[in-house]
């Protein structure tokens, strides 16, 4: 089988990004060039435009691609949308695939080959597995529209090799080059197209000790979480200013042999968004000096923190630095008043000043937030230390009681199916006490690990 005229339509996946080669347009290639790649060396006279933006919502895919789309004429039409407006946190899904149903119509009367997705299945993912059924019913809606119009469809959600994250990039949003290359395979098996790509093995993911774990958490909050948070806050895409890579249809570049994009990045291990947070994880503990603890630790740390904090009450959450899990580590440690005096100021600049410019940030769609002290009320808590080892925050966003016995608002937890409130906590290390699953499992925004 043989294509003269593809076109590709949609948003960051099918645009290429997580797959980079700086010597193409946005600086990335992707699974739909390297399909193009296939289909260019099988007939002189190809053609290939790739119409995606990153960010992109489905009904704005549908406005501002499908009439530029049906323009080229296209014999192959590839298209993925949707998976934006998932991750929002409310979403009429019937509504967006009826617009879908109708746009998959229009390419398939246009005489098209049409190519769709399903969606991922986040079963295994600790930070998207809470909109697992959003996905679910999306992809159902989506089989249910291929079907009416002779769409050929992508089963992504049954593709359980990429659990593997060795498959995505260190964003941990998007595929990594192994995960493009293994998508283009996916696409042209599926179109029943003959070729020589292998496919790839994902990139090996080294064990990192707890320590550099954290630190590469911190760093993935800091570089894409909160840049994420923040663009979704202030009404602002990832793809505001670029054009599409392919507008008209040419001939794509040759292959190029070995190009892998960045092949030296840190491990995957991923948390709720946007915290650290290391459930697995055992205790370290490290003495203060001249404190034995029956072996040899290291003492205390002096604090470092690489950046000035957020201004308080600043609608710029930029994450929380390293010096905060440092800060609760040597706490967990050392839980007196004197150790809390010494270290007072690390806790100003790099718990509650990040805390703060993050409720601040996500005021306008939770509401305003309190944001709990640092002091342990040991009247009622088992734990007698005098400090709390983590940061909390709480928005009551309930119905006022309709009964004096009824409470306003609450903490929510896993059990809680429509939560009244929403909480939200800096990254914390587990203490070896038991922790109840309303006052721990619950954390930033609403998300559970």
């Amino acid at each position: 089988m043989s294509f003269q005229r593809y076109v590709a339509l949609g948003d960051s996946f099918t645009e290429g990004v997580g797959d980079p080669d700086p010597t193409r347009p946005n600086g990335v290639r992707g699974w739909a060039d390297r399909v193009a790649e296939v289909l260019a060396d099988r007939d002189p006279g190809f053609g290939y435009a790739n119409l995606a933006i990153r960010g992109r919502k489905l009904l704005p895919i549908l406005a501002e691609q499908l009439e530029p789309a049906l323009a080229l004429e296209p014999d192959l039409v590839t298209v993925y949308a949707g998976a934006n407006d998932i991750l929002r946190p409310s979403v009429d899904v019937d509504m967006l695939v009826a617009a879908y149903d109708d746009g998959l119509a229009r390419l398939a009367a246009a005489g098209a080959r049409v190519v769709v997705f399903t969606a991922f299945d986040p079963g295994g993912s600790a930070t998207y597995r809470l909109l697992r059924g959003r996905f679910a019913l999306y992809n159902e809606l989506v089989r249910e529209a291929a079907d009416r119009h002779g769409a050929t469809v992508v089963d992504f959600w049954r593709m359980r090799e990429y659990r593997h994250w060795g498959y995505w990039d260190e964003d941990r949003m998007h595929m990594g080059p192994a995960g493009h290359q293994r998508m283009a395979v996916a696409v042209l098996d599926t179109l029943g197209v003959e070729h020589d790509l292998a496919v790839p093995d994902p990139r090996e993911i080294t064990e990192l000790a707890r320590r550099e774990q954290w630190r590469q958490h911190a760093t993935w909050v800091r570089d894409s979480a909160a840049p994420w948070v923040h663009r979704r806050l202030t009404g602002r895409s990832s793809g505001d200013g670029l054009d599409p890579r392919w507008p008209t249809l040419a001939r794509p570049p040759h292959r190029t042999a070995g190009h892998t994009g960045r092949a030296d990045v840190a491990q995957l291990v991923e948390r709720d968004l946007p915290k650290v947070d290391v459930a697995s994880s055992s205790l370290v503990i490290r003495s203060t000096p001249g404190t034995s603890y029956g072996q040899d630790v290291p003492s205390l740390r002096t604090y470092d923190v690489p950046r000035p904090p957020p201004r308080l009450g600043a609608v710029e959450f930029q994450g929380f630095p390293v010096a905060a899990l440092d800060f609760y580590d040597d706490l967990e440690v050392d839980n007196t008043k004197s150790f809390w005096e010494a270290h007072k100021h690390v806790y100003a600049e790099s718990v509650r000043a990040p805390m703060t410019a993050l409720c601040a940030s996500l005021e306008p769609e939770f509401g305003k937030a309190k944001i709990f002290r640092p002091y342990r009320d040991v009247r009622f808590a088992k734990d007698k230390t005098p400090y709390k080892t983590h940061q909390g925050a709480y928005v009551g966003v309930g119905p006022a009681p309709t009964t004096p016995s009824a409470p306003s608002s609450r903490r929510w937890s896993p059990s809680s199916r429509a939560p009244a409130s929403r909480s939200a906590a800096t990254p914390s290390r587990p203490t070896p006490a038991a922790s109840s699953p309303t006052t721990r499992a619950s954390r930033c925004c609403g998300t559970r690990r």
